[in-house]
């Protein structure tokens, strides 16, 4: 992702034609990797525990409100499966990385994902208090990515 990342701050910053601060940068990335939502957005989620890992997904498409379902046998497999049934679509969860944007427990958690299709990565990051929820905006986001290069 770092590689990426690095390409689109370059692509905004040459065309405006100077160089960014820090906050910049993190807008860049924002705009990028974590608001970045094209096709569809995360409305709300749950999971259920059955024998299997059950998830339901709301996504805000166009004006309409949709709702998804999959099953695993864990919480971000179910959410892929809901995606990939959903939107017909065929790629591999590559990357899952984790880390904590503070000290201490009331710190935030940033979730970086990448998704590959057809030898291409994809990805998406999410930042919130609750890791899980941050894991689902990341792969919304990857999978968002990868319906816009189609």
């Amino acid at each position: 992702m770092n590689e990426e990342m690095g390409y689109a701050t370059k692509k905004v910053s040459d065309r405006t034609n100077r160089e960014f601060s820090s906050e910049k940068i993190y807008q860049v990335f924002k705009e990028q990797y974590i608001d970045y939502s094209p096709h569809f957005q995360l409305v709300d989620y749950r999971f259920e525990k059955g024998e299997k890992q059950e998830v339901t997904l709301i996504l805000k498409q166009a004006d309409q409100y949709i709702e998804l379902q999959g099953k695993s046998t864990g919480s971000l497999d179910a959410v892929s499966n809901a995606l990939k049934t959903s939107f017909q679509l065929d790629y591999e969860l590559e990357v899952y990385e984790q880390h904590s944007l503070g000290k201490d427990s009331l710190a935030e958690a940033c979730a970086q994902i990448g998704i590959s299709h057809n030898r291409q990565m994809y990805w998406g990051a999410g930042i919130d208090e609750d890791i899980m929820k941050a894991s689902v905006q990341a792969l919304v986001v990857a999978v968002n990515r990868l319906e816009a290069s189609k």
